[in-house]
């Protein structure tokens, strides 16, 4: 029977990580809800005719919850909300996908300082506005305590990047890659133990 911290969402490979946060445990959400519309102007013409102007993708917001759980549950939630502060762009990866985005809205429900559940909804910033930062990949990466839960997450999620490299399909290869270079580099820069 697996310990509960390293029991994530049945439908992720690997868990996701935002900015400097790698989610574990409860905090992995059961779903993420995301995609969105093409823009489009119609005109419409005499006849019953139209014509149909694509003017580029408007992503919808990326959202899920979860609950935040343990003796570092109130050092987790502070952190997102610092970055939520912050309006600075930060990426997202869990899977495969990798989105540029800003956190829009963020809300703890401080239960207990053990039990913190959460919803959070991400702006997907379109990849011209500019550059998310990746706090893994800069030099001054904060060290950031995910403890015991995170780092299970984080090595679960080196495994699974590992292993999907040795697929035979070049999509699944290529998002292996960027997902194991995320996780391998969160590791080195800092992410820590409790």
């Amino acid at each position: 029977e697996p310990h509960l911290e390293h029991v994530w969402s049945p439908v992720m490979s690997t868990p996701p990580v935002l900015g400097p946060v790698v989610f574990g445990g409860f905090e992995v959400p059961e779903r993420i809800t995301f995609g969105g519309k093409q823009k489009l102007i119609i005109h419409a013409l005499p006849g019953g005719g139209r014509v149909v102007d694509t003017m580029g993708p408007d992503d919808a917001p990326i959202r899920w919850s979860g609950v935040f759980s343990g003796s570092n549950a109130g050092e987790r939630v502070r952190a997102l909300e610092r970055l939520r502060r912050s309006g600075a762009q930060v990426l997202l990866s869990w899977d495969g996908w990798r989105f540029n985005t800003i956190i829009h809205d963020f809300e703890a429900q401080v239960t207990n300082t053990n039990w913190i559940p959460y919803r959070i909804e991400l702006c997907v910033v379109p990849a011209l506005a500019g550059v998310a930062v990746d706090w893994l990949l800069t030099a001054s990466a904060p060290v950031f305590s995910v403890g015991a839960i995170g780092l299970a997450a984080l090595e679960i999620g080196v495994q699974r990047s590992s292993d999907a490299l040795l697929s035979n399909k070049l999509a699944m290869v290529v998002a292996a890659s960027g997902d194991l270079a995320h996780y391998v580099t969160a590791r080195a820069y800092g992410v820590r133990a409790a």
